[in-house]
């Protein structure tokens, strides 16, 4: 068996190897956005119930006090992998925003460098939920998840360099709290971290609020943790 899926700049490419494992390759991954890729591992010898859809979705996950951006690997209708940077430890409670509209939460049973799985406090139908949250995505007015952030940062524009609030970030923008000065066009600079610049466009100015657009979207990795920006 061997599958090749585009969606948008991500490539995954699949091969059942002689043993009947599912081995894959990702090419320009880390800022592919949501639901990259979904696959079915029917593989024979799952056990029912315990069928693994693969689904690489960009999600928000929340744990000891902290919030970040991960990615759900796979999902089952009692659990699911997940890819994140957050702190946590076998035993630890972890909600997962699969949308501004869908939350799971469940206990985390194994964990290594940059993974974990969750056993879900109360089981799903994984079908429908991966259908509803298609839908969602494609309904008018959609929107990424965001971090919600209260921080200073650092921005420059053709006014020079000013301290303004950081509101919310996601992989393509943020929302800033500024002096009233900020048009609509304007190129910008926001220093998130002293690793992390954003150079992008003022989208939109009201009232002392502006939106930027990022020229480039920020990788999971980028916004893994609230804590750490």
């Amino acid at each position: 068996m061997q599958i090749k899926l585009t969606y948008a700049n991500c490539v995954l490419r699949g091969r059942r190897n002689g043993d009947g494992a599912l081995g894959y390759e990702f090419f320009n991954f880390e800022q592919a956005l949501e639901a990259a890729v979904e696959i079915e591992d029917d593989h024979p010898d799952r056990r029912n119930g315990a069928r693994l859809r693969m689904v690489y979705r960009v999600a928000r996950a929340h744990a000891r006090g902290d919030q970040g951006f991960a990615r759900v690997v796979n999902i089952s209708d009692h659990g699911l992998m997940l890819s994140t940077g957050l702190e946590v430890s076998i035993g630890d409670e972890v909600t997962v925003d699969l949308s501004e509209a869908c939350s799971l939460t469940g206990t985390v049973v194994w964990r290594t460098l940059d993974q974990c799985g969750l056993k879900l406090t109360t089981p799903i139908d994984s079908v429908a939920l991966l259908s509803r949250l298609k839908e969602e995505q494609r309904a008018p007015g959609a929107r990424q998840l965001r971090l919600a952030i209260d921080k200073k940062v650092v921005i420059t524009t053709e006014l020079g360099m000013q301290i303004v609030r950081l509101r919310d970030i996601s992989q393509r923008g943020a929302k800033i709290v500024h002096d009233g000065r900020l048009r609509a066009g304007m190129t910008i600079n926001v220093r998130v971290t002293p690793q992390l610049e954003c150079h992008g466009l003022v989208r939109w100015s009201l009232d002392g609020q502006a939106g930027v657009e990022f020229e480039k979207v920020l990788t999971v990795s980028d916004l893994g943790s609230a804590k750490a920006l």
